[in-house]
């Protein structure tokens, strides 16, 4: 199922989800985040993140009696795109990707999927390029808001399909979700290298 009457601009502060979970009712929210910045910004780059997340929605699809996706664009402003799977550059000034991920806690808040008996799917799609200050950010919503209800959180670094000059070993993005991989190793999976040998990596690991 796909939702297509729901934006919003608005960022508020990740909290914690004392909630009341139902019981698995077969159906999932697949969240995904996707770096739009200008160093994402080639076809070839644009092609290969439309045909991953593409085939991790089939996967979802395939075992899921009910999907509802939910795109997170970040890298100018960052908005919710319903049912869209790679949208256009939201302009050229950087969003920190800290802000799409509070967005997506606020999300999750909102839909209160897992008191509807929903599982949550994390996928976030990016080239790491983002400020230190910024990637800690990131990995304390992670923490606080998002991995205590979350079923699973993929994240797919591209870095080899990027200009020379962006090219570089995987990234403090990275490493920051290496960290949560240690607490959630359960639930985090973490995947760089060529964009096509990544994509067969990740769906040979389901």
């Amino acid at each position: 199922m796909l939702d297509h009457d729901r934006t919003t601009e608005r960022i508020v502060p990740a909290t914690d989800h004392n909630v009341a979970t139902a019981a698995w009712n077969g159906s999932a929210a697949l969240i995904t985040l996707l770096d739009t910045s200008p160093s994402m910004d080639s076809v070839e780059t644009q092609a290969a993140v439309k045909e991953v997340h593409a085939r991790t929605a089939r996967h979802y699809f395939d075992r899921c009696r009910r999907l509802e996706l939910h795109t997170i664009a970040y890298g100018g402003a960052v908005r919710t795109i319903e049912g869209e799977v790679f949208p256009p550059r939201c302009g050229l000034s950087s969003s920190p990707a800290s802000a799409a991920i509070r967005l997506a806690a606020e999300t999750i808040a909102e839909e209160r999927f897992t008191e509807r008996g929903m599982k949550i799917f994390l996928l976030h799609i990016s080239d790491g390029e983002n400020s230190l200050d910024d990637d800690r950010a990131c990995l304390d919503i992670l923490w606080r808001g998002i991995m205590p209800v979350c079923a699973g959180f993929d994240y797919i670094e591209i870095r080899r399909e990027l200009p020379p000059a962006f090219r570089r070993t995987t990234s403090y993005l990275w490493g920051m979700y290496a960290q949560l991989a240690s607490d959630y190793n359960d639930k985090v999976r973490l995947f760089d290298g060529d964009v096509v040998p990544m994509k067969n990596e990740l769906y040979a690991s389901y």
